[in-house]
């Protein structure tokens, strides 16, 4: 039977959550409101009336579509299981870097292994390579990856003294895999970006191979992709698969998952890992801390990281973190502020610009962090990509805060656009060169 991890948390401290859920929630929706015009998202299970369309009864959204390019699982579907696909000294692995962080504490005490279970999957056609915000060379300088989203969904769990059916615990873990990572033209590329060589730089026969190598495997990637539907429709919006509307045509469509994982996702694909989480007690607003930690990957080995930022400019590299990132709902890592008077005047403005050291700041920053062309993940924090939600002690960007609906932050919203642009493009012309 399963221990009720409400720990030290007494009756005061469970009155100050559920007050600070609802004022600092409305605070944070103000904000992103009256300054993004793109307020986070969280998507609802389908309504009783909408039926599921199986192939051949009408015409079909065409493919690709945003369902095609982003999978949501509801938490009482979410039955693809980590252990099923990936290794378990990984889970042990992230618990001991988070156990060094701020954190300081034993994830796996509270969310057990068998727990971790697969609620979201996105597949971007072209996924930046390059350290410079640069358009042209964004949607060039690419390769299709595979990033799926993890999480712990116990059934059952009394929290606060109410019973929920599926709780996701507040901590997630993303596993990134590239297409064919031991592709030679993979290889040269990132030779070159780790480098300092710009795309307008490389050689026309460069180019040309790396192109042909790229688009060879984005659309293999599109087509095991458009092979999971098993229904007409809808797959426009960021919403639940129609398969999953009816036990008929979900079994059949998680064995296509898993086919999809077993041929794209194995562990020595993995490119880079992150993870993040709040401390034991799944009391987010009263615990008020969240760490981050990442790893790189190679062979199906997990090697800690740095977590740095990079200037979207010039790919100089404006801050690290040794070990892990840690924050709170109102400010960013004490280890950035405290050190920003240390810094050259120039390098600290280019560090403020790209990054969000306190929620007050969302209001002047937003737009640019959830701007695939103005900011990769090498240009930022992780805190700030993960901020810009519906309450701001919620830092899931396509997961689960705790029994709620799935959270799709705008960051995530404006990926899809960007990857479906380019999926589009690819599907229709085979290829990602601008002509």
């Amino acid at each position: 039977m399963r221990v009720n991890a409400l720990t030290i948390w007494s009756l005061l401290h469970v009155f100050i959550a559920l007050s600070l859920m609802g004022t600092l929630g409305c605070a944070e929706q103000d904000s992103v409101d009256a300054t993004s015009g793109a307020e986070a998202d969280t998507v609802g299970s389908p309504s009783p009336a909408v039926e599921p369309l199986l192939k051949g009864d009408s015409a079909s959204t065409p493919f690709p579509a945003e369902r095609d390019l982003a999978l949501l699982f509801p938490l009482e579907d979410a039955s693809i299981l980590w252990l099923d696909h990936l290794p378990r000294e990984w889970l042990d692995e992230v618990t001991e870097a988070l156990k060094s962080s701020e954190l300081g504490e034993d994830i796996s005490l509270e969310s057990w292994e068998e727990d971790w279970r697969l609620v979201s999957a996105r597949v971007t056609p072209c996924q930046p390579l390059g350290q410079v915000a640069d358009p042209e060379a964004l949607d060039a300088l690419c390769w299709p990856q595979l990033r799926l989203v993890w999480q712990p969904v116990i059934e059952e769990l009394t929290v606060l003294g109410v019973v929920r059916p599926f709780y996701a615990d507040d901590r997630a873990i993303h596993t990134l895999f590239f297409a064919s990572p031991e592709h030679p033209a993979l290889a040269e590329a990132l030779e070159l970006v780790e480098g300092g060589v710009r795309w307008a730089e490389w050689t026309a026969e460069a180019r040309a191979r790396f192109e042909e190598a790229r688009d060879g495997e984005a659309s293999a990637l599109m087509r095991a992709l458009e092979a999971l539907r098993g229904a007409e429709g809808p797959y426009d919006q960021l919403k639940e698969r129609p398969e999953l509307y009816s036990a008929p045509l979900s079994a059949p469509f998680f064995e296509r998952v898993r086919g999809l994982l077993s041929r794209h996702a194995r562990p020595a694909q993995l490119s880079e890992l992150t993870a993040f989480s709040l401390p034991l007690g799944r009391s987010p607003a009263a615990a008020d801390l969240w760490s981050f930690v990442a790893f790189s990957g190679g062979g199906g080995q997990l090697t800690q990281t740095p977590l740095m930022v990079r200037d979207a400019s010039t790919g100089e590299a404006l801050f690290s973190f040794p070990r892990s990132e840690d924050v709170t709902t109102g400010h960013g890592d004490p280890e950035l502020t405290e050190r920003l008077a240390e810094l050259p005047l120039e390098r600290r403005e280019a560090l403020l610009s790209q990054v969000i050291t306190d929620t007050d700041e969302l209001a002047t920053k937003v737009d640019r962090i959830n701007d695939p062309y103005q900011t990769t993940v090498a240009h930022t924090t992780c805190a700030s990509c993960h901020r810009a939600n519906n309450i701001n002690f919620n830092f899931h960007n396509l997961s689960y805060l705790e029994d709620q609906s799935i959270s799709v932050s705008p960051r995530v919203r404006e990926d899809v656009k960007r990857d479906l642009k380019l999926a589009r493009m690819l599907w229709q012309t085979g290829t990602l060169a601008k002509r």
